[in-house]
Order: structure tokens, then C-alpha cells, then sequence
């Protein structure tokens, strides 16, 4: 075909191109216009929620009337009568519009609407009346009536609903497979296009590459030499090694700039023909003339020999030079140098970096590890000492909490720095963790006292800290184990440190120990313990008993405290002291004192109204979040009264998140709940508490009264506190009384409420025995 025609050809195709072009986007325009119209169609359907909303307000009515009707819940007249209006005005909408047209369609539907329209104007007078006894519960089976015939309605309703919308999404589907197929048509047409003009550009770029190709392949030809012989120079000149190249006579042919940079050679000395011992001599006595002196030495053998090879060679200057040295076949040789000074302080920073904590520069897990497999291989061979101990910082999670992370890392840094003060050049101190570290000590000419090795340590990182103007106090604990045989191996010895740091932690803290056989056998005991706990509750092997609480004054029972016991199938009963802080490490601490909570309410809506129960809160229920719903859903469970119910709280509550905890407290005492502070006197800041939360009730530990008598200071420490309750305006309760003595000055002090084992020990509330709700002084006992 001629060029001509094909250029008309072309012509032709492009324009019925574009015409298809203007006719598909008019179409699509028209299926966007369409797909609207349905999609607003759809959205048009407002029956299903018309219907649903009447349901969901009713059934809110329901729940108000219903919580109401519960003692302390909160909810008065005003907030029913509001839910009352918002349903008829629901109903009214179900009396419009489309809604009644769908509701005629609905067997008895009209009837239900006017029988609720009835209902509700014979339940509106007694909305007034709802103060009255039993108005509430009436309304409520009044309203409790109409829930299956609301049901069908709203069930109804959403069917009819779904078989609308499911006819409007077939027509828009089919909108949508039209809009694909013509979405489709245009891409083909885009890519015919594409391809015409494609073909439109070879066309006229055939005839003027065949014009210019000639005149090219000339200026190609003669500007190749020159241009190879500049890129050639180029790539010299910008190498980031210094290269030279000599003949087979040992003269020099080719160099670039950086080889003379690197060893102080100058342009006068590098030109062709010169030989490198020539070099040397020309380079004179720098420090750069020193280091080419040095690479040549190397060079000389691989010269003589021709081979190839690869060396780093350290200079005087400190500068560490990679030479890559290759023979020619002619009998010369090309070598290139490069500087990799920079780089091996990168790879030796990168090797630091793996072996040494970033915020402390001790030795961290890894190097650590090799250091002791080292150790462990050559005790192994001289049976010579060896021993390791774990360390741990106490109550450094307090200072990150209460100084933040900041200053937690400065106190980690000045912990490191004791620690190696305070341990020979030789032995290993690493940092494993947060607040842990490790120590190991290697054998010496002296016998090593371990003992006093560790107390130095206790010491040295348990003195005061200045953090940012601040003094800091923190304790440590260390476990230590020995290397005694040679089946010990890396993973032994520090599983037994292990061992040995967490008895030194359960005993008190700021202490250490060794590791004991008996040890591995307490830890298995623990986590058999763990076991059995976890499967406690489900077995009904928890129990609450109840210890009374009497007034001083009136010398009568006026509430217990609920506290829980575990009777083991195999090992009889388990003391709360061993199994509570088990329930708190391993999580299960929550759903106990739910439960503790929800039988304790249970059981004082049997006793007199006059009889208040008091329930112990672990640290662990205010940190998960759902502490003040479990009160409330133990109180709307039992229809105990809210201020029947006193929780109480130990100081070290407040000192893990104090904000958060007071803003619990002040949401239980708007319950109506009362709040007391128990074993008060024995925290950190009892008076600072008292100051911020007005608490119920002030409980004064028990080693206080229990000494009161033998211990001149604990008697006007006891009095002190009850008049400082006095004055605040506070219950006091004295816990632990066992005599008459303890008795009887504690209530010529003024003590409001007594508690120990003299009134009655703890049991069970079927031993309980209540006598016209009225005790007197060893009432409640065992039956």
C-alpha cells in the first residue's frame, strides 16, 4: 500500500475512533443518572426504621420503669416520663406517611398499634404514681405485655425492608453489568487508539530516519575515539579508589588522580615510564609516603611471582587501605586501593552495637551468653570457680511510673555505673532486660566471698540517687548460683540464679540467696498451685466466710467482712495469704473478687437492713477497667442497697496510678458505695490519701492493737488515729482485737467499730446466727 493511502486510511480510523468515543461517554453519563435514581430509591425506605425505632424506645421505657424499680439505681420520674413522650411521639410517626400503608398490609398490625396507643394512655397517669409501692413493677408487666406483638412487628417490618432493597440491588446490578460492558468498550477504543497512533508515528518516523540515518552513522563514526577516550578519563578521575597500572618492564601506564591523593604523590612525579621503586624515592618521608612503602613491601612478592590477590594493609597514619592486586597476561599488573578506614569503624561500631547495651554500655544477653560458655568450657577443664547472679532493681517500675521513662534510663545508667565500680576489671557485668542484669564472677588468686560480694553490691545500688534534682530510692535483689559440677551447663546455671532471685524477692526484697535444690522443687510446687487455682472457681472449691464487725458503743453486731477461702480437694484448706498473690500474678485475682463480691451482696440481703458487708479490692481490679460495672451489676443482681456495701482499699491501690484510682472511688461513692482505707498506717503516705479522697472509714492495722498493750509507742500512735477520724468525721475500726483489755481501751479511746477474733473468728454464712439482727459482743459464732 502506497503512503498516501495509508496516511487516509489512518484518518478515517482515528475519526470513527473518536466519534465512539463521544457516543460511549454520553451513555455512561446517562447509566450514572440511572444508578443514582435507584441508589436514592433505595435509600428512600424508611419503614424497617420507623418500626425499629417505636421498638427500641419501648423497650428503653422498659428498662427505665425496670431500673427504677431497683433501690439506688439512679433513675427518677423525670428520666421515665422522658422515655414515656419519646415513645408516643414514635408512634405517631408510625401513623405516617408510608409506614401505614405497610402496616395495613400486616394481619392485626393496625390492631397492635392502636392497642399500644391505648396501653400507654392507661399507663400515663401513673407516671406520677411511680413513688407509690408497687406502681413501678405494675407498669413495667404492663409495658412487658406488648414485647411479642412489638416483635412480630419489627420482625415484619425488616423482611419487607430486605425483599425491597434485595429488588433495587438486582436492578442496580444490572445498571452495573451495562456500565462494565461500555466502561470496557471505551478501553478497547482507548487502546485502538493508542495503536492507530502508533502506527500514524512509524509512518512518518520510517521516512525521516531513513533521511538522517547516514548523516548519523558519519558523526557517530568519527566522534567514537574521542568519546571513549573521554569516558575512559572520566571514570578515572571520578574512582573512589586510586588506581596504577605498570608494563611488563615495571614502568607505570596508567594512573589516576586519587592513587597520587592517597600516597602523597604529586603531578610532577606521576607521568608514564616512571617505575614504582622511582615513586617511592620521589614520595619523600610523610605519613602518606610511609603508607605506599608499606603496600609495596606486600606488593613485591605478587609482582615477582605474578599472582593475584586481595589484602588490607594497616598504615602508621591509621588509615587501613584494601589493595585488589591482578597480574596481567603480558607480564604486567593493574592494582586498585581503597581507603576503608571509615568503614571499618562502621564495622566495628555495628560488632559494639550486637555485644553491648545502647543506653548503659554493659554487655548485653548475647555476649554475655558466649562469655559464660567461655567460662563454663575452661571451669569445665581446671575445675576452677565460677558463678553467676541475676540481679534485679526493686521498686524501679515505681520510679518509671511516677518520674517517667526519662529518668528511669538516667537511674539505669547511674545503677550500671555502681555496678562496675564496684566488681573487678575481669568479671562480666550485662544487662539483660528493663531492670534486670547479670553478673558473672570468674575465678582469683584469693578465694571469693560471695556473701560479701553480694551485700556491696545491695548496698552500693541501694543508696539515695539525685535524678534532675530529685532523690530516688530503690532497692536490689540478687540471685546466686555456683558452678559445682561439670554437667552444669549455661542454661542450669542461670535457670538456678533464676530460682535463687525470685526466693530473694518473695523474702522481703533488698536481699540475696543461693540457690537450694529445694528451690526447683518450690517453684514446681508454685506453678502445681497455679494449676489447681485456675481450676477453683469452676469446681465450686471457693468459699466466703464472714467475720462480724461491732459497734463499740452499742456493743453490737453492725456488718461483716466478707473474705475468701479455698478448700482444696487434696490439701484441705489453703490460707488466703498463699493462694491470693498466686491469683494476682497469674490474672485470675479480677474474676474472683467479681465473684467474692457478687456472693458477699447475695448473702446481706438476708440479714438485717441495718447490716452493712464489707469486701477487700485488689490492686488488679482497678487496672482492669471494669471494676465500677462489677459493683453496679452485683448491686442490680442482689437488690442489696448501695450504701450497705463498703469496699475496701489498701494504700498501695493508690500509689500504683493514683488519678486513675481516685477517679474510680469518687464513681463508686456516686453509686452510694462506701469507700474505706484499709491497714491504714502501714503504706507510704496514709495522711496524703486521707487529704485526697474523703474515704468512709479509716481501718487501723492489726499490728498496732495486737501490740498496743506491751509497746508504749503504738498506744498514742492508736489514739492518734482515732482522733484524727473524729475530727474528719470518719468511722474508725480496730482490727485484731483478741482481749477484753484490747477491748475495753479501745472503746474508752473513742473507737468507733472492733473486729477480731474476740468478737468472733471467720465462718462460713451457714454457721452465722443473727438473733433479732442484734449480737452482742461475741455474737455471730460458729453454730
Amino acid at each position: 500500500m502506497r503512503p498516501a493511502m495509508s496516511m487516509r486510511l489512518v484518518q478515517l480510523l482515528l475519526a470513527g475512533t473518536v466519534v465512539c468515543f463521544v457516543v460511549a461517554t454520553g451513555y455512561i453519563s446517562y447509566l450514572i443518572v440511572e444508578r443514582q435514581q435507584a441508589l436514592r430509591q433505595v435509600s428512600s425506605y424508611n419503614t424497617t426504621w420507623a418500626v425499629n425505632q417505636a421498638l427500641v424506645e419501648f423497650t428503653r421505657l422498659e428498662q427505665r420503669v425496670a431500673a427504677f424499680a431497683v433501690p439506688g439505681s439512679g433513675i427518677d420520674e423525670d428520666e421515665v416520663a422522658l422515655r414515656f413522650e419519646i415513645l408516643l411521639n414514635r408512634l405517631d410517626i408510625l401513623q405516617r406517611g408510608e409506614t401505614v400503608e405497610f402496616i395495613k398490609q400486616i394481619s392485626d398490625g393496625h390492631q397492635i398499634v392502636r392497642r399500644l396507643r391505648e396501653m400507654l394512655g392507661s399507663a400515663e397517669p401513673m407516671l406520677s404514681q411511680l413513688r407509690q409501692p408497687g406502681v413501678a413493677v405494675d407498669l413495667g408487666r404492663m409495658l412487658s405485655s406488648f414485647d411479642p406483638a412489638l416483635a412480630l412487628l419489627a420482625s415484619t417490618a425488616a423482611q419487607n425492608g430486605a425483599e425491597r432493597v434485595a429488588e433495587d440491588q438486582k436492578a442496580l446490578l444490572r445498571l452495573h453489568y451495562v456500565f462494565t460492558g461500555v466502561a470496557a468498550g471505551l478501553i478497547v477504543c482507548g487502546v485502538a487508539l493508542i495503536l492507530l497512533l502508533l502506527w500514524n508515528n512509524r509512518l512518518l518516523g520510517r521516512a525521516h530516519a531513513e533521511l538522517h540515518g547516514l548523516a548519523d552513522d558519519l558523526r557517530a563514526t568519527s566522534a567514537a575515539l574521542q568519546t571513549q577516550n573521554h569516558r575512559f578519563r572520566a571514570a578515572l578521575g571520578n574512582m573512589s579508589q586510586g588506581l596504577c597500572m605498570f608494563d611488563t618492564q615495571g614502568h607505570l601506564v596508567v594512573w589516576n588522580e586519587r592513587f597520587g591523593e592517597m600516597f602523597g604523590l604529586s603531578y610532577a612525579v606521576l607521568k608514564p615510564g616512571v617505575s614504582l621503586d622511582e615513586l617511592i624515592l620521589e614520595a619523600g618521608e610523610g605519613d602518606s609516603s610511609a603508607s605506599l612503602r608499606l603496600v609495596h613491601s606486600q606488593q613485591q612478592g605478587l609482582i615477582r611471582d605474578h599472582r593475584s590477590s586481595v589484602f588490607v594493609q594497616e598504615c602508621t597514619d591509621g588509615r587501613a587501605i584494601s589493595v585488589t592486586h591482578a597480574a596481567l597476561g603480558d607480564g604486567g599488573w593493574i592494582a586498585t586501593y581503597e581507603d576503608i578506614t571509615d568503614l571499618r569503624r562502621v564495622e566495628h561500631q555495628i560488632i559494639h552495637m550486637a555485644h553491648f547495651d545502647s543506653l548503659t554500655d554493659l554487655a548485653n544477653r548475647v555476649l554475655f551468653g558466649e562469655k559464660l560458655d567461655q567460662a563454663l568450657s575452661r571451669a569445665r577443664q581446671d575445675q576452677s570457680f565460677l558463678a553467676i547472679m541475676c540481679l534485679d532493681l526493686d521498686r524501679f517500675k515505681d520510679v518509671n511510673d511516677t518520674l517517667g521513662h526519662q529518668r528511669g534510663d538516667e537511674l539505669l545508667k547511674c545503677v550500671a555505673d555502681r555496678l562496675r565500680h564496684n566488681v573487678r576489671d575481669k568479671d562480666l557485668v550485662a544487662r539483660v532486660g528493663g531492670d534486670e542484669f547479670t553478673l558473672l564472677l570468674l575465678s582469683s588468686d584469693e578465694p571469693r566471698d560471695l556473701d560479701a560480694i553480694a551485700s556491696r553490691l545491695i548496698e552500693a545500688v541501694s543508696a539515695p540517687y539525685e535524678i534532675d534534682g530529685q532523690e530516688v530510692l530503690i532497692g536490689l535483689s540478687i540471685g546466686i548460683a555456683e558452678f559445682k559440677a561439670s554437667s552444669d551447663d549455661a542454661d542450669v546455671l542461670l535457670k538456678q540464679a533464676d530460682l535463687a532471685l525470685y526466693e530473694a524477692k518473695t523474702s522481703g526484697k533488698r536481699t540475696f540467696r543461693f540457690f537450694e535444690p529445694q528451690m526447683d522443687d518450690q517453684l514446681q510446687a508454685r506453678k502445681g498451685l497455679e494449676a489447681d487455682l485456675r481450676k477453683a472457681l469452676p469446681n465450686n472449691e471457693l468459699d466466703v466466710f464472714y467475720q462480724p464487725v461491732m459497734h463499740a458503743v452499742r456493743e453490737e453486731v453492725c456488718g461483716f467482712e466478707a473474705l475468701i477461702r479455698w478448700r482444696h480437694p487434696t490439701r484441705g484448706m489453703i490460707p488466703p495469704d498463699e493462694f491470693i498473690p498466686v491469683a494476682e500474678d497469674i490474672g485470675l485475682i479480677v474474676n474472683i473478687g467479681d465473684w467474692v463480691l457478687r456472693q458477699a451482696c447475695e448473702q446481706a440481703t438476708r440479714w438485717p437492713t441495718d447490716i452493712r458487708i464489707a469486701v477487700n479490692l485488689s490492686p488488679a481490679q482497678f487496672r482492669s477497667q471494669a471494676l465500677v460495672q462489677a459493683v453496679v451489676n452485683a448491686l442490680a443482681a442482689t437488690g442489696l442497697c448501695a450504701n450497705r456495701l463498703e469496699l475496701e482499699i489498701t494504700e498501695s491501690v493508690l500509689l500504683e496510678d493514683s488519678e486513675h484510682t481516685l477517679t474510680i472511688l469518687h464513681q463508686l461513692r456516686e453509686l452510694g458505695v462506701r469507700v474505706a482505707l484499709d491497714d491504714f498506717g502501714t503504706g507510704y503516705s496514709s495522711l496524703s490519701y486521707l487529704r485526697s479522697f474523703p474515704f468512709d472509714k479509716i481501718k487501723i492495722d492489726q499490728s498496732f492493737i495486737r501490740d498496743m498493750s506491751e509497746n508504749s509507742h503504738h498506744l498514742p500512735i492508736v489514739e492518734l488515729v482515732i482522733a484524727l477520724g473524729r475530727d474528719l468525721g470518719v468511722t474508725t475500726t480496730a482490727e485484731g482485737v483478741e482481749t477484753e483489755d484490747q477491748f475495753r481501751k479501745l472503746q474508752a479511746l473513742g473507737c468507733t467499730e472492733l473486729q477480731g477474733y474476740f468478737f468472733g473468728r471467720p465462718a462460713p454464712a451457714s454457721k452465722i446466727r443473727l438473733s433479732d439482727g442484734k449480737t452482742r459482743r461475741r455474737g455471730p459464732t460458729a453454730a
